[in-house]
């Protein structure tokens, strides 16, 4: 019997399904654009990515850019989303937001 089949956990798993997955590859020539705070920017995060890629996956040939901004919340995001994101015309996309739209107080 799983969690989804004990009564016991059944407020906790409202659905019971898990929606059908889709699976992604990366394609020969993507442009894979990184976007998210300062996280994303830094420039080790980028550069990991990029090698990884290019040991992993050499054939595919894929082109990153790191747009990722210090500070940046999701929102702030949205007005540079067309001169910035939209320049590169990338075909994959990673997001990563979090810490400063939750609001944390650095002490």
């Amino acid at each position: 019997m799983t969690a989804y089949e004990d009564r016991f956990f059944a407020e906790y798993f409202p659905v019971r399904r898990r929606p059908p997955e889709v699976p992604f590859e990366l394609q020969k020539g993507d442009r894979l654009l990184l976007v998210g705070d300062s996280i994303t920017e830094t420039p080790r995060f980028s550069q990991l990515l990029t090698t990884y890629l290019a040991v992993c996956l050499p054939n595919l040939d894929i082109e990153v850019r790191n747009i990722g901004k210090g500070g940046e919340t999701a929102d702030g995001f949205i007005p540079r989303s067309g001169s910035e994101c939209l320049h590169y015309a990338p075909t994959v996309a990673t997001v990563c937001y979090g810490m400063n739209d939750s609001g944390y107080v650095n002490n």
